[in-house]
Formats: C-alpha cells, structure tokens, sequence
C-alpha cells in the first residue's frame, strides 16, 4: 500500500497560501474558492453548507472541524493545519502507520509562560467563558471533568487545534467540543458571528481592557468559540491520549513578535 494512503492533512485557509505544501496527503479548506498555483485538492464548505458557517468568524478553523466531521469522508488518519502553521515535519510526511505502532496522536505542545492554562486564559480572554463551559462539562460531560480540571492546571499546553490523529478520536474529539460549545451557544443566545461581535463589544471591560498586545482587538477577542475550542481540545488529549508524539509547531509567515522564534525554527529547518 502506498504510505499514507490513508491519511488527510487539511489546512485551513481563507485565500492562497505564501508557503504551501506540495505532498498530496494536504488538502486545502476554505469557505470559498479561489485561485492559486498548488496542485492539492481544493475543499469548499460554503457558508450557507452548514449552521455553524455562520460562526465561521467566532469558531475560526473549529467551524471547519466541525465541517469535516459532519460533511467530509474521513480517511484512517486526520490531520489539520493552518494556512502558516504546520508540524515540523511539513512535506516530508512520515509513514502514519508506523508512528501509530507506538503512539497515539502527534501533538504540537507550547510553554505557556505562565503557571497554569487557567491563568494564561485569564491574562488573554475573558475567564467566564471558559468558566460557563467547566459547568457544562460538569453537568452534562462528567466523566470529564477531573480531567478537566487537571488540564487547566498545567503549566502547558497543546494549542493550535493542530494535531494528528485516528478517525475514530477525531469524530469523538468533535463529538465532546462542539456537543459543549453548542450548549454554551444557546446558553449566551449565540447564533451568528454578530452576536458574538456584539457580545464582546458590550462588555469590553472584560475581553479589550484589561487585555494588552494581541488581545486587545475587539474582531480578535470575538473569536471566542476558536479559543473555547483549543481547550476543550486539551481536555479531550489529556483525558484520552496514553502516548502522543509531541512534534514541534513550524511557521511558514509571522504575524506577531512573540510568534518569532517558531517562524525561525522553520527557516532553520528549511536550511538544513
């Protein structure tokens, strides 16, 4: 069988890419089509495809998760990217089937900076989102919960909803994540990415004010959903991976100062 035959690796991505893969096991995502010079297969999940595209701000490339799992047939193995973020390994992409003889997933992980993830949340985002979803967890997902509350308190984190993995976790990862952000949906009355915007906007003192640098954007802080999601898929890793493959995350193109050292390291690696 040839290698990795049965492996997808989809990058997110709203417009061609600066640094783009040629490997055929990549897979381009976006909600509309448009022109590019990469041979990889194209995938179109318009908005009016599925609710949750009309969030596709808030959940950021979550709603494209929830897209797949709902819309797309999955290979064995799942994987995803960003238009600028991609495991190390980038087109040499090993054998799945042998990195599977032994692990269970390939992970980015991230040092927080920071003694806890509740804490980094706290600094960066508005605490009582992901403190509303803690009691959805706690209520309708218990047997979550401790594990739950054991990821919050690390002092990293596996962040990006960047990863690889079997089918049958990414269908259950998405199952827990989005079954808890619609709960928290129709708690908050949210229903499209206006009243996401218009939510941030009117408690400004508790997602822009006391948040500098990067956090202090109103369009960035109503992404909540995407944040919610990177968690919640901590928690699903935590509570379900025995042995991942932690691989290190590479940049293809930097946005921020603090993103520097990753955009580096894939420069470097490129040179070797």
């Amino acid at each position: 069988m040839k290698k990795n035959k049965n492996l997808d690796l989809f990058i997110f991505t709203e417009g061609d890419i600066k640094i783009c893969p040629t490997n055929p096991c990549y897979k381009l995502v976006s909600m509309t089509d448009f022109e590019t010079e990469s041979k990889l297969d194209k995938i179109i999940c318009p908005i009016d495809s599925h609710p949750i595209m009309q969030m596709n701000h808030s959940y950021s490339e979550a709603s494209r998760m929830k897209w797949l799992c709902d819309k797309y047939p999955l290979k064995d193995y799942v994987g995803t990217n960003h238009y600028r973020r991609f495991f190390e390994f980038f087109d040499d992409v090993p054998d799945m089937d042998e990195i599977f003889k032994e692990h269970d997933a390939i992970l980015p992980k991230f040092d927080l900076g920071f003694p806890t993830e509740r804490i980094h949340y706290t600094q960066i985002h508005n605490i009582d989102d992901l403190d509303l979803v803690m009691d959805i967890i706690k209520q309708n997902y218990n047997s979550y919960y401790d594990k739950a509350m054991d990821a919050l308190d690390h002092d990293f984190f596996i962040p990006c909803n960047l990863f690889v993995m079997k089918r049958v976790n990414f269908l259950e990862m998405c199952a827990f994540v989005f079954g808890v952000l619609a709960e928290y949906d129709k708690i908050m009355g949210f229903k499209t990415d206006l009243d996401v915007y218009n939510h941030v906007v009117n408690h400004m003192d508790k997602y822009i004010e006391n948040h500098g640098g990067l956090s202090a954007r109103t369009t960035y802080q109503s992404r909540i959903q995407a944040f919610l999601s990177e968690r919640l898929s901590f928690i699903y890793y935590i509570n379900t991976f025995k042995n991942p493959l932690y691989m290190d995350m590479v940049l293809t193109e930097t946005h921020e100062s603090f993103e520097e050292k990753w955009f580096k390291q894939y420069k470097n690696n490129k040179e070797v």
